[in-house]
Formats: C-alpha cells, sequence, structure tokens
C-alpha cells in the first residue's frame, strides 16, 4: 500500500503562504480582504482608521463628523413660513424655517433640484450662541412643489468656522469661508485662515484646503472652472503670493484650485474689503471687490479685475459704478454687464449698470431707475442673474414685515414684482422695533425656479432678536 500523499494539503497550506505575501507585497492586510473597502460611501462595517455612522449606514474617516438623517436627535426641522402673497403676483412654490440652521454668515447654491446651505447647525434655539456648533452643509430637494431635507454634514475642525459662498454641480457642492483653528488633517497658520471643502452629493466629504498667512483671510466667492476646478477669490491680511510686496491692509486674492484642491497659482490685487462676486468668465476669473477709504471723502469703491486663465492679470478697472449697495456681475462671451444699488437719498436706492468688454474697455454707467419704485425704502437687497437675460432682485423695508422681490429685464424693462408679508406665528408685534425679515441671497434653479435664502425673527425661545433661516420659491 502506498503512503498517504499530502500534496493536497501541502498545496493548500503554500497557496495560503503564497496569497497572504502577494498581499503583503501589494499593500494590503490579511485581515481587511474580510472588511469593505474604506470609500467615503462604503457600508457598514468599516474598515480600519474608519467608524460606522449608524444613522446613514455608511463609513466615515475618523476625524469626519457622521452626517445628520431625518429622525436623528439633533435634525433640521422644516416649519411652515409666516409670510403670505401681498398683492397679486406668482404663487409661492415652496417656503420652509429651517429650525436648527442659526443666521450666523451663511451660503447657498442649487444644482438640479437640490439646494445646498452652509450654516452654523444650533440645538437650541436658532441664534443663540451658546447653541453655535460647527458649521453644517444641507442638502435639501424640491419634489413637486415641496421641500424636504436630504441630509446635514458638520465640518469637523477646531474653532470656529463661517462660509461666505457656495457652489453646486450635479455631483458636487462647494464652499468657502473663513476658519479660526484647524480642519482635521489641515493646519492652522494664524489669526484666521481662508478654506474651501467640497462634499459629494451623499453628505461625504470629499476634501477640506485650508490656506492662509499669520494674519486673517477669508474665501468670498467661488466660481467653477471648465476643467471642474475652481476659482476662488477672499481678501487676506498678509502674503499669501510669493514674491508679493503687502501695501498694508486687507487686500484682494484670487487662487485656482484642481479638481482635488491643489493650488495652481494665487494672485494678490491690491486694497480690498469685500469680494462681491466671482465670475468664470471666458474660462478665467472676473472678481469685483469693494475697498475701503478709496473714495471721496474715504467712502468705498468698487474695482473690477480680469485675469487670464493663468493667473496674469488681462485688466484692472477702478472705480467702477456708484459707492454703497450690493453689486454683481453677469458675464457674456463678449462683455460683461456690471450691476450695483446705489443710494439715492436715505433708504432709496437706483439700480446702476455699466458694461465692461474683454478688453477693458469701459462704458459710462447708466441708471436703470429706482428700484423697486420711487417711494420704497429699503434696508436690505439681494442680486441674482438668469443665463437667459433676467435679473431678480430682492429687499426689505425698514418696517421689516414686508419682503419685495422684482424680475426684470436687463434692458431696464421691469417685468413684475412681488410682495410677501411676514406675520403670524413666531413673528410677534412685541418686537416691532426689530427687522423681522431680511434677503441673504438669490439662485435661479435649473427649472427656472427662483430660490431665496433669507432669514427672519422668530419668537420662539422668548428673545428679541433671535433669527432663522429660511428657504422659500416662487
Amino acid at each position: 500500500m502506498s503512503e498517504p500523499r499530502l500534496g493536497g494539503a501541502h498545496s493548500l497550506g503554500m497557496n495560503v503562504r503564497s496569497f497572504v505575501v502577494a498581499m503583503v507585497v501589494m499593500g494590503l492586510s490579511f485581515a481587511g480582504c474580510f472588511k469593505p473597502v474604506p470609500t467615503a460611501d462604503a457600508p457598514c462595517p468599516c474598515a480600519e482608521g474608519y467608524r460606522c455612522c449608524e444613522a446613514a449606514n455608511v463609513c466615515r474617516a475618523s476625524e469626519e463628523a457622521c452626517p445628520l438623517r431625518p429622525g436623528d436627535t439633533t435634525s433640521i426641522e422644516l416649519r411652515p413660513l409666516p409670510a403670505t402673497a401681498d398683492g397679486p403676483g406668482p404663487a409661492m412654490a415652496f417656503g420652509a424655517e429651517l429650525r436648527h440652521l442659526a443666521s450666523t454668515p451663511a451660503a447657498f447654491a442649487t444644482a438640479g433640484h437640490s439646494i445646498y446651505v452652509a450654516a452654523q447647525l444650533t440645538e437650541g434655539c436658532p441664534g443663540d450662541p451658546s447653541n453655535l456648533r460647527r458649521l453644517t452643509v444641507s442638502r435639501f430637494d424640491v419634489d413637486g412643489g415641496s421641500l424636504h431635507w436630504a441630509w446635514s454634514t458638520p465640518l469637523g475642525g477646531v474653532g470656529e468656522a463661517s462660509a461666505s459662498s457656495a457652489v453646486a454641480t450635479r455631483d458636487s457642492v462647494t464652499v468657502g469661508g473663513s476658519v479660526s483653528g484647524a480642519f482635521p488633517g489641515e493646519a492652522a497658520h494664524g489669526q484666521g485662515d481662508a478654506f474651501v471643502a467640497r462634499l459629494r452629493t451623499d453628505g461625504s466629504v470629499s476634501w477640506v484646503r485650508q490656506f492662509g498667512t499669520i494674519d486673517f483671510e477669508g474665501v468670498h466667492a467661488l466660481a467653477t472652472a471648465a476643467d471642474g476646478g475652481l476659482f476662488a477669490a477672499g481678501v487676506t491680511q498678509g502674503t499669501l503670493e510669493a514674491g508679493h510686496v503687502s501695501g498694508g491692509g486687507g487686500e484682494l486674492f484670487v487662487t485656482r484650485l484642481e479638481d482635488d484642491g491643489r493650488s495652481r497659482w494665487v494672485r494678490q490685487l491690491g486694497p480690498a474689503t469685500l469680494v462681491e462676486s466671482l465670475e468664470s468668465w471666458n474660462g478665467a476669473p472676473l472678481a469685483l471687490a469693494w475697498s475701503l477709504g478709496g473714495g471721496v471723502g474715504g467712502g468705498a469703491e468698487l474695482s473690477l479685475v480680469s485675469l487670464e486663465e493663468d493667473g496674469s492679470k488681462r485688466f484692472q478697472l477702478g472705480p467702477v459704478l456708484g459707492s454703497g449697495g450690493v453689486a454683481r456681475t453677469f458675464a457674456a462671451a463678449e462683455s460683461a454687464r456690471l450691476h450695483a444699488f446705489a443710494p439715492d437719498g436715505l433708504n432709496h436706492y437706483s439700480l446702476l449698470e455699466q458694461r465692461v468688454a474683454t478688453d477693458g474697455g469701459l462704458e459710462p454707467a447708466a441708471s436703470l431707475g429706482p428700484w423697486p419704485a420711487a417711494n420704497d425704502e429699503l434696508y436690505a437687497f439681494t442680486l441674482a442673474h438668469r443665463d437667459d437675460g433676467v435679473w431678480y432682485a430682492a429687499g426689505a423695508a425698514p418696517s421689516g414685515k414686508v419682503l419685495t422681490v422684482t424680475r426684470q429685464g436687463l434692458d431696464g424693462g421691469r417685468e413684475e414684482t412681488r410682495r410677501w408679508l411676514f406675520d403670524g406665528p413666531g413673528v410677534g408685534d412685541a418686537h416691532a422695533s426689530t427687522s423681522f425679515v431680511a434677503p441673504l441671497g438669490l439662485a435661479v434653479m435649473e427649472d427656472g425656479t427662483v430660490v431665496l435664502l433669507g432669514d427672519f425673527v422668530s419668537t420662539d425661545c422668548g428673545l428679541t432678536n433671535v433669527r432663522s433661516l429660511f428657504l422659500m420659491g416662487f
């Protein structure tokens, strides 16, 4: 009788050993092969270095916050908006108070049927400083004329962060602002740093980039580049561009970021206090910024800067338009239009327009008339443009309960004005001295729905000036 052969078992042992060796060579762990690949949206259980967000059933890096979902202990509550139409006009498509989103500096953007809002999340009364949490990005979906909360993702970090700008595509949302402290994996540089963060449409964080000097920086505006990268513009108190000699005080900076957040170039471009708008104009950045102290009598001046795609300067113009108010650009292939509200008496404004050619040729500023009517007094307003040559403006009067939205053609022809009265539960007569409602931003969705982000006084907590964010569409 022949001896029993152990070759099968021996061969199996060699195969296991070879498999383990092969995995080690490939940089994998033996135990890791029985765990899910640690992608941003992998379901639980999670690979080493990742933790399970049970409510959402997704894995997140250990230092990354879990996204919030409807039904979580701390969640966004959509409450009916205490606003009624004040006169004829198109009906409100949707409207809701975003309970637990504080009206600290906030930013929003739209893509498809989704609205993204970046703001501070609170656990208690909205706007109560003792309840402020980390900066949070939230997605709301519009379906059949109704607004639904999809998710909220708190951005990790030590210290406070606030968002001043947001842009969105079908694949992602990107927010920019300032932070004191550091985001996970990033380093703090000084008193306050600029940051840009990109999230996927499921709420997972794609990347965060933090940059700055020993002084203070902040991103004020973002624009999407043709290749999926970004242009970011803001103000720095230091020197971001190598070799640049700062004149002291705040200066405008524009930087080009790759799709993964890496910086391609940064330019500093002279005095600035606030960046009003940033657009991608023929594939290159066009920035509109205010500087204080440069005008007659130390007033504000508005300057326009156009760069080439490689960051070299195409032209820089200033002052343009008038002083005061909010300003926006509307860039087309051959020319750009600049719009700004100019003071025309106490709480009265006129809308100015100025056109600039791609070579920097500037036409004289022209008035499009008072907005929205000669007898209306405004204390807060915002502008938005639509690609088909229509712009929208929203404002509120010092009385504080009436919000006005106007649609107008770029030729100056006013098409319609809609007024909304904010009153009812949560808006009490005891606070008559308070500006009840204020518009913060306007955007136009792909289907033509105009979306307004604003804030108003909510008296649920018995406080005299607690404000909540709201969204409305029409």
